[in-house]
């Protein structure tokens, strides 16, 4: 049986979504990786999820698409393959595929252990919900497995061509800056746990309690060059943003443009009301999870929205009312930089 912590899922899926922001970021660099050409993979991939797949089994699929990427730039060390997948599917008993499809539909529904409801569980109830069989994962898995390759080709260009050259200028930083926390932590552990729970909430440092600690040196746009203690050999890429760069590298005007369209907007007065989870927002709005998904994620990178806490399996996400405010506030400076009429 498979099964996937939602907060691997949350941190994988807008992998793809991410590189889209890289790209116009880093278009001085001549990438040639084009957001359009991305989201039209992306929606092939997304036609072959028939009403028999369940969104789980899509994320997996991206997940292993990810991983698969990163691992091939020899970012990360091998991860499931796609064909470690098909095998372990083709090997599922038609019992077996049944509990896949169930254990996700009560892993989104009840925080309950599996044993005791599948003890609940009366036999219609459970037949009721059983429609995947391990063909139709497996041909789901070879329709994708040609996306695959072309995105995999997209990937590598870009890395080539932005992150080796980055690494490559940051070693020493991180040498250096990978000392002064090893000094540090021995030093005063107390004060170092302290401060450095204090800066993982904002993003700067992701670390442990224990003396295996992680520094990270991040630039604009915000890639960020992670080691492990003082080991180069260690050395990996995080892909992501800061919000306050992503206001400067682009313009207040993506924010404006985005929280105007309908449906975002309609997210946002939801959100303002109270935090809710993602398929809570899809059934209020009548929409699938997919559009909503897509939304989220487009609100999440201009950091109007953000996680405000989890629960089981569900991430509830929140307004932030601040950034919405200071991208106003940039909007109306613009205004006045082109010369309108402002009050002084």
């Amino acid at each position: 049986m498979i099964r996937i912590r939602r907060s691997e899922l949350l941190e994988f899926k807008c992998f793809l979504d991410r590189l889209a922001f890289e790209r116009n970021y880093f278009a001085r660099e001549d990438i040639t990786l084009h957001n359009e050409a991305l989201v039209s993979l992306m929606a092939e991939m997304d036609e072959h999820v028939t009403g028999f797949l369940m969104s789980e089994v899509q994320y997996f699929s991206r997940i292993l698409l990810a991983n698969q990427m990163m691992h091939q730039c020899g970012m990360i060390e091998q991860m499931p393959t796609v064909e470690a997948f098909l095998n372990h599917v083709k090997g599922l008993s038609e019992k077996q595929a049944k509990d896949l499809y169930l254990t996700s539909i009560i892993e989104r529904s009840t925080d309950d252990p599996l044993d005791e409801v599948l003890k609940d569980l009366e036999e219609d109830d459970y037949l009721v919900h059983v429609e995947v069989r391990p063909k139709d994962i497996i041909e789901f898995v070879q329709e994708f497995d040609h996306l695959y390759d072309r995105l995999i080709t997209y990937f590598e260009r870009m890395y080539k061509q932005v992150f080796e050259p980055f690494k490559d200028r940051i070693m020493d930083i991180l040498d250096v800056e990978t000392r002064k926390f090893e000094e540090w932590h021995q030093r005063d552990p107390d004060q170092f746990v302290k401060v450095l729970y204090k800066m993982n909430t904002q993003k700067v440092v992701d670390g442990t309690c224990d003396s295996d600690f992680y520094v990270s040196v991040a630039y604009p746009g915000n890639i960020s060059f992670t080691m492990v203690k003082n080991q180069p050999e260690s050395l990996y890429v995080n892909f992501g943003y800061a919000v306050a760069d992503f206001f400067k590298a682009t313009n207040s005007e993506t924010m404006i443009k985005l929280i105007g369209e309908a449906t975002k907007m309609s997210i946002l007065k939801l959100l303002a009301v109270k935090p809710m989870y993602q398929s809570e927002l899809a059934q209020e709005l009548e929409l699938n999870r997919a559009t909503i998904g897509h939304h989220i994620s487009q609100l999440t990178e201009v950091g109007v929205i953000q996680i405000a806490y989890s629960k089981g399996n569900r991430a509830y996400y929140e307004i932030n009312i601040e950034r919405i405010r200071d991208g106003f506030n940039q909007f109306v400076i613009t205004l006045c930089d082109s010369g309108g009429a402002c009050d002084e």
